[in-house]
């Protein structure tokens, strides 16, 4: 445990120094925030128009109109911009060649992935955090359901610790961070258009691949729901990712 404390504090330090997080950082909540401020607009100029109407008027509801939609879209924007994250975490060591010297730390495989994922994460939770500021604002303006944010940002969290495990497996794969970043980007993006591509009411090999992608589980959080199986799912995918994560490095440490 005091080696992944270590590798964790060493890659936090590293992290917080170098761009490529301030920019994913930077990218993130503008993109968040424009979603979200388009979505309030939208729904206070429905608002508006709706105030005759005692009915519409009482149907009217800020948390499902605007935060819930952009809790949605968390998944989405995180696709984009976590590559930027992970991409460093072990090519970067491997160009610089300080990757021999981080082995030589009395530290197994899994701790230095688990090291360099924990710190990815940190950096992404911080980031999500920040968004929160949206729905604090909006709370300000118009009554929301807090539970229901709750719930949405533990399933943000949750996705955003499987793909940082798996962007820490392509970056132990790759030979730098240009193909790091590359690859992960790929593989989200294609998670995303999956997503986006396959109809709700969809069965078969349609309907399995809706229920394998970690973006589309997001949507249960962001109405409110905390599902056991999206949750342990969550958890599967990231353990599956450092143990993969932990056999790319145990395969380069055999290759010299």
């Amino acid at each position: 445990m005091r080696g992944i404390r270590a590798v964790a504090r060493r890659e936090f330090v590293a992290l917080l120094t170098s761009v490529s997080p301030w920019s994913a950082a930077t990218a993130f909540l503008l993109l968040t925030g424009l979603l979200f401020w388009i979505d309030a607009r939208n729904f206070a100029d429905f608002s508006v128009r709706a105030g005759a109407d005692p009915l519409t008027r009482a149907a009217l509801n800020a948390t499902q109109a605007v935060v819930q939609p952009a809790i949605a879209t968390l998944g989405v924007v995180a696709a984009f911009v976590l590559p930027l994250l992970t991409m460093r975490a072990v090519a970067e060591e491997r160009r610089q060649g300080s990757l021999e010297l981080l082995r030589a730390l009395p530290v197994s495989d899994f701790a230095l992935a688990a090291g360099k994922y924990l710190a990815a994460l940190a950096v992404a939770a911080l980031i999500l955090a920040a968004s929160l500021v949206q729905p604090a604002v909006l709370a300000l303006a118009a009554p929301i359901t807090w539970s229901q944010v709750a719930a949405g940002y533990l399933g943000a969290f949750l996705l955003f610790s499987a793909l940082v495990s798996v962007g820490v497996t392509i970056s132990a794969l790759a030979p730098s961070q240009v193909v790091a970043a590359s690859a992960t980007l790929a593989l989200f993006v294609g998670l995303v258009v999956a997503d986006q591509a396959i109809h709700p009411g969809a069965t078969g090999i349609a309907r399995l691949i809706a229920n394998l992608s970690p973006i589309a589980r997001l949507d249960s959080f962001s109405r409110g729901l905390v599902e056991l199986g999206s949750v342990a799912y969550y958890l599967a995918a990231t353990l599956a990712g450092l143990t993969a994560a932990a056999l790319a490095l145990a395969a380069d440490r055999r290759r010299g």
